[in-house]
């Protein structure tokens, strides 16, 4: 008789177990997951998100008169003073954190000829991947005539303005990528002309 209660409790003990994971309102068995996966599906999604996040900076990368102004510092700065609009003056490598934690750096230039200031504010990933998209040239000069250069060699890249206000002196291209160009007046009091790209 003891032999036959041991046999049946050994057969009810894991019915019994399994009663107790259930939770009596549902069908549902826990059943727990192993670390492996969760580490698995936890890596899946963050290389999702940094590859979104690479993507979503490439769509916002400056074309420079041909030159996708994303990659490493040294290769965008040998890269745009190949172009023939522009000549380095003064290279200044320092990298400056704006208030809204964007990064900026600044160098002396020519731009088509003239001697500009050349702002480039950029976001950097965590491989040190530089994407510019905002990128600006500023000349204290006042000669009406530089206006005309600039988007004299805008326009043989970007083609025709797609806004030109020749009263004002403002010129405007807006492209497809988001990227939108403008040549115009500097407002400061001593005048002088600016060109920027931005999204």
């Amino acid at each position: 008789m003891k032999n036959i209660v041991a046999i049946s409790i050994i057969f009810m003990l894991p019915w019994m177990l399994i009663s107790c994971k259930n939770d009596p309102g549902s069908n549902k068995t826990m059943v727990p997951r192993s670390p492996e996966l969760i580490d698995t599906t936890a890596e899946c999604q963050q290389a999702k998100t940094r590859y979104q996040n690479e993507k979503d900076e490439e769509l916002k990368v400056i074309d420079f008169f041909g030159v996708k102004m994303q990659g490493r510092y040294d290769d965008i700065v040998k890269n745009i003073y190949s172009l023939p609009v522009l000549s380095l003056i003064e290279r200044r490598d320092t990298i400056k954190l704006q208030g809204n934690g964007e990064k900026w750096f600044s160098h002396t230039v020519e731009f088509c000829g003239v001697p500009c200031g050349m702002n480039a504010d950029f976001t950097l990933n965590g491989d040190n991947i530089m994407s510019i998209n905002d990128l600006c040239f500023i000349t204290s000069q006042t000669d009406d005539e530089i206006i005309h250069t600039f988007v004299s060699e805008l326009t043989k890249y970007y083609g025709e303005p797609d806004i030109s206000d020749e009263r004002e002196d403002s010129y405007h291209w807006y492209l497809s990528s988001g990227l939108a160009v403008r040549a115009r007046h500097l407002h400061a009091p001593d005048g002088g002309w600016t060109v920027y790209f931005y999204f």
